[in-house]
């Protein structure tokens, strides 16, 4: 069976942005109908703008009374769907979740110094509060909004997006951090996050999470400072443990 690809939910900006570029377009035909017809330059965009915004009929003659009126309706059509985006938004909490999230990176981008733990699952969770124990100012950033919001209960600097996005890492201040702690559930991604942070701060410290043994090497080649595998670490503690008996 072939891979099944899950379409990218589109968020509040983009839909936002998306309406008023047709409500923008529409107005813009109707513009150049306008003109078409020999309607003035400043009389042709307001006249414009006021049909689209709301229903209604031009008397011109009948191929164009048609034309203006389906960009009309369009036009009406368009704003209804910017009410109930934000209605929608509203009612479902996602409008807060989202100006909490401004928030939140808007206070990550003046950090310095910072410790910066991607992945909020346990062992990133984990490190968070050891670090929080010592004062030292830290970012959690992982892909789940559930995981956030628990963070942020907890009193915890957390943001939503894409670790692996160069853009993003950039915003979160890479070239400024402290240390990154890299604790994503995957190897791979583990090995590419190293890679970038990297290039992007050279002088930057990273520790890393190994699932598995055989990636070590490569994660030191990529440029972990520090790597962590903790099933061997489990290991060890149980023996330990057994040893004492």
């Amino acid at each position: 069976m072939g891979n099944v690809i899950i379409p990218k939910e589109v968020n509040f900006v983009d839909k936002i942005a998306f309406a008023f570029f047709i409500l923008f377009s529409l107005i813009m035909v109707a513009h150049l109908g306008l003109l078409s017809l020999g309607t003035s330059l400043d009389a042709s965009l307001s006249k414009a703008i006021s049909l689209v915004t709301h229903v209604e009929i031009v008397n011109e003659n009948v191929s164009f009374k048609y034309f203006f009126t389906i960009l009309s309706v369009l036009g009406e059509v368009t704003q209804f769907y910017v009410i109930y985006v934000i209605l929608e938004y509203l009612l479902e909490g996602k409008l807060f979740h989202l100006f909490t999230g401004v928030k939140y990176m808007n206070k990550v981008r003046s950090m310095k110094n910072h410790y910066i733990i991607a992945g909020g699952g346990r062992v990133g969770s984990h490190a968070a509060k050891v670090l929080r124990e010592r004062n030292l100012e830290v970012i959690i950033v992982d892909n789940k909004e559930d995981i956030v919001e628990k963070l942020r209960r907890e009193g915890f600097t957390a943001v939503k997006g894409d670790i692996l996005d160069e853009n993003f890492l950039k915003d979160i201040n890479i070239s400024k951090a402290k240390h990154l702690i890299t604790c994503l559930g995957s190897d791979s991604d583990n090995i590419l996050l190293v890679l970038t942070a990297r290039e992007l701060s050279p002088a930057l410290r990273i520790s890393a999470r190994a699932n598995n043994d055989s990636v070590v090497g490569k994660l030191k080649h990529a440029g972990a400072s520090n790597i962590v595998v903790p099933s061997a670490l489990g290991g060890e503690e149980l023996a330990k443990n057994a040893a004492l008996l």
